[in-house]
């Protein structure tokens, strides 16, 4: 017998495009799903309202949002709120379907092969919390990385409809309800130890889920009979999902996809970023362009709904800002400046580039 995979997300109208390539995603790898969707704003939950897609529960906000929500709801930012909902909505599957567990994944997830690798792997540990690390590269870099946004990535997490799993997401979802803010890495912070404080808490194995820009410099990517493989050092494994966190859009049609060279030796190949993010940009452009046309939505910036602008370099602030890092933060972290100065046109896309390599 194989199990329904029960997953939920959360989006507004400014993440819609990300959302559907999810979406699309799931149904052409995994047929026993269900995606209890949340939309986070009336403009999303029209289009949603009316594609009515296949194995969607739709959870609209006045369904979802409690009182407790709604009493901090105009005190924190929009990235803020949607950090501190997300316990909230795993809650909300757990006490309102018949579920034996439910994984929220991010919106900004794009699936190769099916989830059901993962929780496989999660079964059999017979825990109650599974977790995805975010696996920076072993350098001093990415140990800076770790301190400042935590050991585990909130993208793919698995709680069990027990007493043990619903007792460390009531933790996680009071936590968040005192305390969300970006400064302190939103509702990622509070997830750190857990891996060590709690044995019922599983770290998922798979490096093929996970893969993300912060990650990428670890792995080779690789493709064999049009599966896409990642290699690192002597281990392969298919590449389950991707987090293409931080793309953004310019208003001349540029794309930042924010990968960037790490100061202490990371480096991205561009074979990877072709064989990535080429394909996902020409998939979420397809879908913008339906967006706008049907209904109107520009999607043509990040999911802030902010745009990237090209900044001239300036020698005097760039010595400034250089001199302030060394001498106030860490050498690395002006390494990182200067290395980010150097190569920064090496992350942006053109999406005239896109469309012409996948033109039909």
């Amino acid at each position: 017998m194989v199990r329904t995979i029960h997953l939920c997300t959360l989006f507004d109208s400014n993440y819609l495009d990300k959302g559907l390539a999810l979406y699309f995603s799931l149904r052409h790898v995994c047929e026993n799903f269900i995606l209890y969707l949340f939309p986070f704003d009336e403009a999303a939950e029209k289009v949603l309202l009316d594609l009515d897609l296949e194995k969607v529960e739709l959870i609209t906000l006045k369904k979802f949002e409690s009182k407790e929500l709604l009493d901090i709801k105009d005190k924190r930012s929009k990235g803020e709120y949607c950090w501190t909902c997300t316990p909230a909505i795993i809650k909300y599957v757990l006490e309102h379907y018949p579920v034996d567990c439910c994984t929220y994944i991010d919106s900004d997830l794009f699936f190769y092969q099916s989830p059901q690798i993962l929780l496989n792997e999660f079964y059999r540990s017979k825990r109650s919390v599974g977790l995805v690390e975010h696996r920076f590269p072993d350098t001093y870099h990415g140990a800076e990385c770790e301190k400042r946004s935590g050991k585990y990535c909130v993208q793919f997490n698995t709680f069990k409809n027990n007493e043990k799993g619903k007792k460390l997401l009531e933790k996680w979802r009071l936590q968040c309800l005192e305390e969300c803010s970006l400064e302190e890495s939103g509702d990622q912070r509070y997830l750190t130890d857990w891996g060590e404080k709690y044995e019922d808490v599983y770290e998922y194995q798979h490096f093929g889920g996970g893969v993300a820009p912060w990650n990428l410099p670890n792995y080779k990517i690789k493709e064999i009979n049009n599966i896409l493989y990642v290699l690192n050092k002597r281990k392969r494994g298919k590449l389950i999902f991707y987090h293409f966190q931080g793309i953004q859009y310019s208003d001349n049609k540029q794309i930042k996809i924010n990968v960037i060279t790490s100061p202490d030796g990371g480096i991205i190949r561009k074979k990877a970023i072709q064989k990535i993010y080429y394909p996902y940009l020409y998939h979420i452009e397809i879908i913008r362009d339906k967006l706008e046309k049907e209904y109107g939505i520009d999607c043509y910036k990040d999911g802030c709904g902010r745009k990237f602008t090209t900044v001239k370099f300036e020698l005097k602030k760039f010595c400034v800002s250089f001199f302030h890092k060394l001498t106030k933060e860490s050498v690395w972290s002006a390494f990182d400046l200067a290395i980010r100065v150097i190569r920064k046109h090496s992350d942006i896309i053109e999406l005239k580039d896109v469309k012409k390599k996948y033109k039909r």
